[in-house]
């Protein structure tokens, strides 16, 4: 049997009152720190000082680990042509575009962009398929006259409607017009500084480290002949995934580890009938 109406209205007061033994119960098992955990810091033992405070996970951050940082998964294949099969290249990924350069000259091929269309979502799962340009393609080139100490370059794969300012060695910024000390090693390409204010360097294939000045001389044992028909010796490094300390990139008509196996190929005539 249900009460009567005051009784359930008084029943209701009673149950939303902070007094109340339930309300109690719940305010205990609340979370304080949303996402993370809560803490008590001893400030003074012998005075017994302490205070409370949020551990919060590296996605939340906050008082109360209220506020969700932004995130980006990036997920990327790159393609491409056949007239770059054998090349190997220098991808340098920033937080919209990505610099590509061949790794053995250190010619620049281009420059793909990937803007983030929605920045007020906190988390980010991008995923692109880039495409990198022909080396017989002319570069794309634009005027602007805001590139101070530098060239304004158009995006590979946004032409039309998306440039850059690519600065000259010893400039950076928007347009060129911080100046800069490059300690990157003389046969290096020095694309700026970073937050920590060092050098950001590209590397030729036989040169590492962060400011290129060190020499990898895997491929010089043997006399030169860890590759064999004309193979080309690459060092690995760290941003390589490999047990081995070289790989081999061989040209048409070679493969295996070592370039050492012919492939096989078969000719096909139609005689006259």
């Amino acid at each position: 049997m249900n009460p009567p109406i005051d009784d359930r209205k008084e029943y209701s007061n009673n149950f939303l009152s902070t007094n109340s033994p339930i309300y109690e119960r719940f305010s205990q098992h609340t979370p304080r720190c949303h996402r993370g955990f809560d803490l008590r810091v001893w400030l003074n033992n012998e005075k017994n000082l302490t205070r409370t405070t949020c551990f919060c996970p590296p996605s939340f951050y906050g008082d109360m680990c209220q506020y969700q940082n932004q995130r980006i998964s990036l997920t990327i294949q790159f393609r491409v042509l056949s007239d770059s099969w054998s090349t190997l290249f220098a991808i340098i990924v920033s937080l919209i575009d990505h610099n590509i350069y061949e790794k053995v000259s250190l010619s620049y091929r281009g420059s793909l962009l990937y803007p983030i269309k929605f920045p007020f979502l906190p988390v980010h799962r991008l995923a692109y398929i880039g495409v990198i340009p022909q080396n017989d393609s002319n570069l794309l080139t634009c005027s602007d006259a805001k590139c101070i100490h530098g060239r304004c370059i158009k995006y590979s794969n946004n032409p039309k409607s998306e440039n850059f300012c690519q600065c000259y060695k010893g400039w950076s910024g928007k347009y060129c017009a911080i100046p800069y000390n490059c300690t990157c090693a003389s046969d290096s390409i020095c694309l700026g500084t970073s937050a920590n204010n060092r050098s950001i360097c590209v590397c030729s294939v036989y040169k590492f480290g962060s400011r290129c000045l060190l020499t990898d001389r895997i491929c010089e044992v043997n006399n030169n002949l860890t590759c064999q028909n004309n193979g080309r010796c690459i060092p690995t490094n760290d941003d390589m995934i490999s047990n081995d300390k070289f790989k081999c990139i061989c040209p048409k008509g070679y493969s295996g580890e070592r370039c050492q196996t012919i492939d096989n190929s078969m000719g096909v005539g139609v005689g006259g009938i």
